[in-house]
């Protein structure tokens, strides 16, 4: 920590009251110790929530096509499902996922800690948030079972992806 009360998370500036607009205390993460410095616990799993924070911000999503995001949805499919009879295998169903908090399927008992802190702190897979997570899921969780998964790098592919899912709220 900083003379100044600051300390810095990979691309992320935090104060000892406040990270990414969230208070501190809030985020059981990181504790005070009594000589004034920062004892780091879990940091990783803090620094890559703050990630997926981030992408709250990221820039506008073209609309995607459901129909060629089907096609790219296969390579999803071999562990989520998606559609009327969906159930859980390896990864939770997604119907209704665009709007859902994050780690919110409470009979899905495979989510990894970091996960479950995002949804703790309230965070919603929204479009921006699930195109920063299906471009690389492992730069943002890398504890997660996602992490296996390397990825769709085309954004038109992901924008399709997510118009695809989109076709499915329930």
């Amino acid at each position: 920590m900083s003379a100044s009360g600051t300390f810095s998370l990979p691309l992320f500036k935090c104060t000892e009251a406040f990270c990414l607009g969230f208070p501190v205390k809030k985020i059981p993460l990181i504790s005070l110790v009594d000589t004034g410095r920062i004892e780091m616990r879990k940091l990783t799993s803090f620094a890559l929530s703050a990630a997926l924070l981030a992408a709250c911000s990221g820039s506008a999503l073209a609309a995607g096509d459901a129909a060629k995001g089907k096609e790219v949805f296969a390579q999803c499919a071999v562990c989520h499902m998606v559609g009327p009879g969906a159930v859980t295998l390896i990864g939770p169903e997604l119907n209704g996922v665009v709007g859902r908090k994050v780690a919110s399927i409470a009979d899905y008992p495979m989510y990894s800690q970091g996960m479950k802190t995002l949804g703790e702190l309230g965070v919603v897979w929204t479009e921006e948030n699930l195109d920063k997570w299906l471009a690389n899921p492992k730069a943002i969780l890398p504890d997660s079972y996602m992490s296996m998964f390397p990825g769709i790098p085309e954004a038109s592919d992901r924008a399709n992806v997510i118009g695809y899912l989109k076709t499915y709220t329930q």
